[in-house]
C-alpha cells in the first residue's frame, strides 16, 4: 500500500511538472524581438540580438518594431537597447532599418509544420547558375544540425527555406568561408625581405606602400602567390614586415567529432574547439611553411610564427604554434577560438561548423511569409472526436463500475499530458526537443487505447500487448522517431505507475 502511494504522488508530480511545462510560456513570454539579419553595416546589432527599445520605446512584439520602423527616413540615427546594452543603426531607406528581425521564439510547445505551419522566407542570388549546389549544400546543414520540419527549394531561379524554426535560417544561409594563415614577421634591409617557404627563399621590396614581387607590384593586403601558396603582407615598419602565408580554406578541411566549449576561468572566455581533418595539400602547405621557421626559447618552445583562423574575411583567432609541430605533417588540427559570452560562443560555434559543411554565397531576402498548415483543423477535430469516443468507450466497458471507470479516465488524461510535458521539457532543454507530428499523435492515440484492454483478460496478446508496444514503441525511436517517443514513453509510464494504481 505504501509503494502504490509513493507511485500516486510521483504521478501528480509528474503531472504538476508537465502543466509546468506545457502552460507557463503563456505567462513568462519574454518581450522584444530577435534580430535574424544584418544588412546593414552602419549598425552595431549582431545576429540573434533581442531589440527591447527603439528610439526609447518599448519593443513588446514585431509589431510594435514594425510600426516604429515604418516612419523612419533615409540616414536616420535609431537609438536601440539590445541585449540590454545601448546599440544604434542608421536607416538604410525609408522605412528599412537594414535588419530582419522576429519575434523570440516562443517557448510554447512546437508541432511540426503540417500542424502549426511554417515561416517561407525566399532568397535570391547573383550567378543563378549555382541554385542547386546552394540548395544541396543548405540541406546538408539541415541534416548536420538536425533542425525538424525545415526544407529548402527551388522555383523560378529562386531559393526557398521552410521552416518551423525561423531562428535557425542565418545558420542555413551564412557563407562560413573559413581560412587558415601562418603569420610571421621579415626583417627588412634597405625595404627588402625574404620569405622562406620550405628550403626555399623568395625576396620581396617594399615601395611606394605596396609590394614589389617578382615584378610585379601589389598593394597592401593584396595577394599574390608563392608556390602555389596565396600570400599576403598586411603591415610594415621601417624594419619589418608582416607576412601571412594562407595553408587551407575550407575545401581542405572535414569535421571529425563533436565540437567542444567549455569555460576557462584564468582568462574568463569560452573555448570552442571543432576538431577537423586536412587535406594532403593542406599538410604539405604546413609543411612547407613552418619547416624553417625559428623557435622562441621558453619552457615550451614555440614557434616564430601564429596560425590565424580567419573566418568570412574577419580574424576568428591568433594561436601560437609548438615547436614539435614544426615541419611535420598534419592529418587533424582543431579550429579553435574563444568568446567572452557563451551565447556568442554557442553562435559562433555553429557557424564555423556550417562553413564546413560548404561555402555559400551571399543570399539577399527576397521575401518573407507565413504558410498556413495543412492538417491542423483535422488534427483538432480528430484529438476531439478521438478522446470522446474513448472515454465514453471505458465508461460503456466498465458501467458495472462507475468509479473504476472514471479512474482510468483521469489516469488516462494525466498520462496524457504527462506526455505532452515531456514534448515542452525535451524542447526547452534540448536542441529541437521532440516536435509533435502527426506520428507522434498516432503514438499517444495508440498509447492511449491500451486502457481499454482490461487486467483480467485471458487472451495471451491482449495480456502481453503493452510489452509488445513497449517494444515496437523502443525499435521505432529510430525509425519514426515521434511515433517511437510517444509510445514508448506512454507505455513505460503506464507500467510502471498507472498499471499498479488501477
Amino acid at each position: 500500500m505504501k509503494i502504490n502511494q509513493i507511485r500516486f504522488a510521483n504521478l501528480i508530480l509528474l503531472l504538476l511538472f508537465s502543466l509546468y511545462f506545457i502552460f507557463s510560456p503563456y505567462f513568462f513570454e519574454k518581450k522584444g524581438v530577435i534580430v535574424n539579419f544584418v544588412e546593414n553595416e552602419k549598425c552595431t546589432l549582431k545576429e540573434n540580438s533581442i531589440i527591447t527599445e527603439m528610439k526609447n520605446l518599448q519593443i513588446k512584439n514585431l509589431s510594435d518594431f514594425l510600426e516604429i520602423e515604418k516612419n523612419l527616413k533615409k540616414g536616420e540615427y535609431v537609438s536601440l537597447i539590445a541585449n540590454g546594452e545601448p546599440a544604434f543603426c542608421t536607416a538604410l531607406e525609408e522605412g528599412n532599418l537594414g535588419i530582419r528581425v522576429s519575434n523570440i521564439p516562443s517557448k510554447t510547445i512546437k508541432f511540426s509544420g503540417e500542424i502549426q505551419g511554417w515561416k517561407e522566407t525566399t532568397f535570391s542570388l547573383k550567378n543563378e547558375s549555382e541554385l542547386n549546389k546552394i540548395k544541396n549544400i543548405i540541406e546538408e546543414r539541415i541534416k548536420f544540425f538536425g533542425i525538424p520540419s525545415t526544407s529548402v527549394s527551388t522555383e523560378n531561379n529562386l531559393l526557398k527555406i521552410k521552416t518551423i524554426f525561423p531562428e535557425e535560417i542565418p545558420y542555413l544561409i551564412e557563407k562560413g568561408e573559413i581560412e587558415a594563415r601562418i603569420e610571421q614577421e621579415i626583417k627588412l634591409e634597405n625595404n627588402t625581405g625574404k620569405i622562406l617557404i620550405g628550403d626555399s627563399s623568395y625576396q620581396f621590396k617594399i615601395v611606394n606602400e605596396g609590394i614589389e614581387f617578382n615584378n610585379m607590384f601589389y598593394k597592401m593586403n593584396e595577394s599574390f602567390f608563392i608556390n602555389n601558396l596565396k600570400t599576403f603582407i598586411t603591415n610594415t615598419t621601417n624594419n619589418s614586415a608582416i607576412i601571412e602565408v594562407s595553408i587551407f580554406e575550407n575545401r581542405d578541411l572535414k569535421q571529425v567529432s563533436q565540437s567542444r566549449v567549455s569555460y576557462q576561468p584564468a582568462i574568463k572566455m569560452y573555448r570552442i574547439e571543432i576538431p577537423v581533418s586536412v587535406s594532403e595539400e593542406a599538410s604539405r602547405n604546413f609543411v612547407l611553411v613552418t619547416k624553417n621557421l625559428p623557435a622562441i626559447p621558453a619552457p615550451q618552445p614555440i614557434l616564430q610564427g601564429r596560425l590565424i583562423y580567419y573566418f568570412d574575411k574577419k580574424r576568428l583567432s591568433e594561436l601560437s604554434i609548438p615547436y614539435e609541430m614544426r615541419g611535420k605533417e598534419l592529418k587533424t588540427i582543431s579550429i579553435i577560438f574563444f568568446e567572452k559570452n557563451q551565447n556568442d560562443a554557442l553562435i559562433l560555434n555553429k557557424k564555423v561548423e556550417a562553413g564546413l559543411i560548404g561555402v555559400l554565397p551571399e543570399l539577399k531576402i527576397r521575401s518573407e511569409k507565413f504558410l498556413e498548415p495543412i492538417y491542423n483543423q483535422a488534427v483538432l477535430f480528430g484529438n476531439f472526436v478521438f478522446w470522446a469516443f474513448l472515454c465514453l468507450a471505458v465508461l460503456i466497458l466498465n458501467r458495472k463500475n462507475l468509479k473504476l471507470g472514471l479512474k482510468i479516465v483521469s489516469f488516462l488524461f494525466a498520462s496524457t499530458f504527462i506526455l505532452f510535458g515531456i514534448a515542452a521539457f525535451s524542447q526547452q532543454f534540448f536542441s529541437f526537443g521532440w516536435i509533435l507530428d502527426l506520428p507522434s499523435f498516432f503514438g499517444i492515440f495508440l498509447f492511449a487505447f491500451t486502457f481499454l484492454v482490461k487486467k483480467q483478460t485471458e487472451n495471451k496478446i491482449l495480456k502481453n500487448l503493452e510489452l509488445i508496444l513497449l517494444a515496437i514503441g523502443f525499435c521505432a525511436l529510430f525509425l519514426i522517431r515521434g511515433f517511437g517517443f510517444a509510445l514508448f514513453f506512454g507505455i513505460l509510464l503506464k507500467i510502471l505507475l498507472i498499471n499498479p494504481l488501477l
